[in-house]
């Protein structure tokens, strides 16, 4: 039923026609969905869930989800219905500006690391717990490889925000501005889907495949990680064109 209702949610969110969006627009520009959703998250996470109040957490998990889905959709919804934003916008302008904007393509994966960081890093924390009570060679083993994939994705995530900053423009590939990738929504979204799949061995609802089912997380920790290093090195530019212009 948790899982219904928040498929529902995400669904609506996502395959909104654009005059939806719009009117949503209108609610709440795409800039402060972007920012709005970090507290959503994290209120869910460490206050509701912490609680045991698993609805109650989902619900707002999935609501920060399709916000996070929400805000470029509406954006570039805004745009084909209403038109691009003029140039040289003032913060204010652009904060409340319901189209695309500049801020808005580097803020929306800012907010994303900024929301799923301090999970994971709780998540490692309750792994780390966990294997101080834990006697199993292989199950410690599990534990302490979801500890170090975790923390390496971490990394790469904030390696691919580096790359966003003017300072490392020599190593970004030239593009008008520093959207999202494709691949690093679907980084993005195998997070969300991971940390969805957690608390079912967090909170010991499979007993008799607690092992197996933490292996599988392993194995999805390492196709996300993927991801993430796929959606670095689509923002990169070639290693050698890179060292060609160091050496210069």
């Amino acid at each position: 039923m948790y899982v219904v209702v928040g498929a529902l949610l995400l669904i609506t969110i996502v395959y909104m026609p654009d005059r939806g969006r719009l009117v949503l627009g209108r609610i709440l520009p795409p800039n402060w969905m972007s920012l709005i959703h970090v507290p959503i998250a994290w209120f869910g996470y460490f206050w509701l869930y912490k609680q045991e109040h698993y609805f109650a957490a989902l619900i707002l998990l999935c609501l920060s989800g399709g916000l996070d889905l929400a805000d470029g959709r509406v954006a570039r919804a805004y745009d084909r219905l209403v038109g691009k934003p003029p140039k040289n916008l003032t913060f204010w302008t652009q904060m409340n500006h319901r189209g695309e904007t500049s801020m808005g393509q580097s803020l929306d994966p800012a907010c994303d690391k900024i929301t799923v960081g301090p999970i994971f890093l709780d998540v490692c924390w309750t792994f780390c717990k966990k294997s101080a009570a834990i006697r199993n060679d292989g199950i410690l083993w599990l534990l302490y490889l979801g500890v170090s994939l975790i923390i390496l994705m971490l990394l790469v995530d904030i390696s691919g925000q580096l790359l966003r900053l003017d300072y490392f423009k020599r190593w970004r590939r030239r593009k008008k501005h520093k959207r999202a990738t494709k691949v690093g929504k679907y980084k993005t979204l195998a997070q969300w889907a991971w940390l969805a799949l957690y608390p079912i061995w967090e909170q010991g609802w499979l007993p008799e495949a607690a092992t197996y089912y933490l292996c599988f997380l392993d194995v999805a920790l390492v196709a996300t990680l993927i991801l993430a290093m796929l959606s670095v090195l689509s923002k990169m530019r070639p290693l050698k064109v890179v060292w060609a212009q160091i050496s210069i």
